[in-house]
């Protein structure tokens, strides 16, 4: 806990809440699970007063998800409920939580320069800044729709106007701007500038607002809108086959903490309101360019903003050690050799009576679980794998006999030269869905030590390249990114599956690229992954910017203390010149990434060519 309260973002955002809700009543501006110096002084009297307060039958939402036996699930509450029932009412009627109204803005949070604050870091070379604005209310599901599909189009890709300018040029000034809702009665917006130089912090805000204002006066561009809203449907449809109850879940909290109590019918039409994201976005389509650059100058220009300036600073590190030392000193000082060993034998006994094991008949009161009932979704699966003489040879099968023969079939009657019969094993898996996963693992066992550290780079710059079409057609980057966004439903790539800029993910030895599409679109996953393997071009400019872009993040990740705990074990664990643990490495990544910097300024086409 002390780590995360004295971590960049948490004291940054914790600063931020209080600008955005002064207010100590509306409790927006509260550091969820507590401060340190707070939980020190908190008495176990007070948290059974506030359990008592909060902790109530009327104040209680249970969300069950899954297959359900409504009938089961309905007896197994009914004892609850009956106890509840009987019950004897409170006296006096509480008060429902979260129900009072939010005070506007106040101007003392965006009069006057830039607000500032600092975080502890050795390295104070970059910082964070964040611009803020109040949104519609929670319950203006049309108007958070809206404004959160234009602040996508604003930041979320390569060809978004905030990131093409700031972030992937050769004047690049962050690492990334992204933003996130906070999703309390009266919303608000933050727009999250990462790894700015210190040196250009007091300038960002300014160049964040031009960036928008000379948006506003091209207008907004109302082909690639709607891009963003139909990759967003796509987004939509696949969240709600994977994972509907995650998909789903934060809206019902929303509603139950927010949402108007004005009787049942009303608030199921709320409800269904806030989950109709596909009705919304259907209304998002319907809007001309017009509406699209209104909305930037009426919730973005217009508004007033809160503007922060999160900067590192050693000296605040230093302090914050020694203090803490001091702390403690004076705490045992002021407690007493007694006082201590009779506080440290309550600490054990607690700790004893917290670890004593779970009595047996606790357990087995709880019905198993018949796995039976489980709903298992039939896989059919079919690897292939290049013969010696050029075609393809079934290697393994299970599932549905008849598809099986069929996919095999066609697999193995695949040319050499295509796409896929290019590959050296191929496995299909078939099952239920409404969408298609192409995905390809390349081997990188065989690179030399030097070609090996440049894969963050080619993993930086994957996605952000000119490519060729099928007519020999070259498109620059930000137009392969539309080209992306507007026909998949999702494209990744990493070192080792869900890996990150400098750490390797499952099979770290392997460069994964992944393809999403929608059901029927094999062709076009085919024709994306042939674009990526063959037809992306790399070259100098993106190759200088996605560099600089990955030294910039640098910082960030050696403030973390356990992302460099985890970097020094591999060190420890790997052979560095031989896998990619070691090349991944921040600890190593810094020093190569300047030195090819300097190189793309000699040699150029060298470094292209490798």
């Amino acid at each position: 806990m002390q780590g995360r309260e004295n971590g960049s973002y948490s004291i940054a955002s914790y600063k931020l809440n209080n600008l955005l809700y002064p207010d100590k009543l509306c409790g927006y501006s509260s550091e969820t699970g507590g401060l340190m110096k707070n939980l020190r002084e908190l008495k176990v009297d007070q948290v059974r007063q506030y359990h008592a307060e909060y902790y109530r039958p009327d104040n209680l939402c249970i969300v069950v998800t899954g297959n359900i036996d409504n009938d089961a699930l309905l007896a197994a509450l009914k004892p609850v409920e009956d106890r509840v029932a009987t019950a004897p009412p409170p006296p006096v009627k509480p008060e429902r939580p979260w129900t009072r109204e939010v005070e506007p803005l106040p101007s003392e949070s965006t009069s006057g320069p830039p607000r500032e604050v600092f975080f502890p870091s050795e390295d104070e070379s970059s910082g964070i800044v964040c611009l803020a604005w109040r949104g519609p209310g929670i319950n203006d599901f049309q108007g958070r729709m809206m404004l959160g599909l234009l602040w996508t189009y604003l930041t979320e890709s390569a060809a978004s106007p905030l990131t093409k300018e700031l972030v992937e040029s050769e004047e690049a000034v962050c690492s990334g701007a992204s933003t996130h809702e906070l999703e309390f009665r009266e919303t608000s917006w933050c727009l999250w500038c990462e790894d700015v130089d210190v040196s250009g912090m007091r300038d960002m805000p300014d160049r964040l607002m031009e960036v928008l204002r000379a948006e506003h006066s091209r207008g907004v561009d109302i082909n690639r809108m709607r891009d963003v809203i139909g990759l967003e449907r796509r987004r939509y449809k696949s969240a709600i086959e994977d994972r509907p109850g995650d998909e789903l879940l934060d809206r019902i909290i929303e509603q139950f903490l927010y949402g108007e109590r004005e009787g049942h019918a009303h608030e199921a039409a709320q409800l269904s309101g806030a989950t109709d994201a596909l009705g919304l976005l259907d209304m998002a389509e319907a809007q001309d360019a017009g509406f699209w650059t209104t909305l930037l100058q009426t919730a973005v220009l217009e508004p007033p903003r809160v503007t922060l300036l999160a900067k590192p600073s050693s000296e605040l590190a230093a302090s914050k050690s020694a203090a803490e030392k001091e702390r403690e000193r004076a705490q045992a000082e002021a407690l007493g050799a007694d006082k201590l060993a009779k506080l440290g034998s309550i600490l054990k006994d607690a700790d004893e009576t917290n670890n004593i094991p779970v009595a047996s008949e606790v357990l087995t009161s709880v019905p198993v679980p018949d796995a039976s009932k489980v709903a298992v979704f039939p896989v059919t699966s079919v690897r292939t794998a290049r013969s010696s003489g050029g075609g393809r040879q079934l290697v393994e099968s299970k599932g549905n006999h008849d598809l099986e023969k069929a996919v095999a079939a066609s697999l193995e009657a695949l040319p050499p030269s295509s796409p896929v019969g290019r590959l050296g094993l191929v496995q299909t898996d078939h099952l239920a869905s409404e969408f298609l996963r192409f995905n390809v693992a390349a081997d990188t066992r065989n690179l030399s030590p030097a070609l090996r550290l440049l894969l963050p780079l080619l993993d930086e710059v994957f996605f952000k390249s000119p490519l060729v079409d099928e007519s020999g057609v070259t498109l620059d980057h930000e137009a392969a990114v539309n080209a992306l966004e507007r026909e998949l439903v999702g494209y990744s790539s990493a070192i080792g599956s869900g890996g990150g800029s400098f750490s390797n993910g499952s099979f770290g030895m392997f460069f994964f690229v992944k393809f999403k599409v929608e059901k029927g679109q094999l062709p076009l996953a085919v024709k994306w992954m042939r674009r990526a393997l063959w037809q992306f071009q790399v070259t100098e400019e993106r190759l200088k910017v996605g560099a600089q872009k990955l030294l910039k993040e640098i910082p960030e990740v050696k403030r973390s203390g356990s992302a460099v705990a985890r970097a020094a074990l591999k060190e420890c664990l790997f052979d560095v010149q031989a896998t990619n643990h070691g090349a991944c490495s921040p600890l190593r990544q810094r020093a190569f990434l300047k030195s090819l910097l300097e190189r793309l300024e000699t040699d150029p086409s060298g470094v292209v060519a490798d």
